[in-house]
């Protein structure tokens, strides 16, 4: 299950991007992020260190586990720059 394709059953408006999508169509994805037009993007280890979308409504760290866990400091690390208040 790609948490994207379940997003997109359930209505909404998702897109994915990961190491091997083209730069062109990754920054075509971002474009309708920022826009609206797209409402969640999901990522494997792209937007990260460098992305900074301020209207950013939520930032989720998904991945698969067959148990509960705190999440680690380091990726606590990666939320601030998705949530500046500039």
């Amino acid at each position: 299950m790609h948490i994207t394709d379940e997003l997109i059953k359930s209505g909404v408006r998702a897109e994915h991007v990961d190491g091997n999508t083209p730069q062109g169509h990754r920054e075509a994805i971002l474009g309708r992020l920022a826009s609206g037009k797209t409402e969640v993007v999901s990522n494997c280890m792209i937007l990260t260190e460098g992305f900074d979308l301020p209207d950013i409504g939520c930032i989720a760290l998904v991945r698969p586990n067959a148990k509960l866990r705190f999440v680690p400091a380091d990726d606590w690390a990666r939320i601030p720059a998705g949530r500046r208040q500039d």
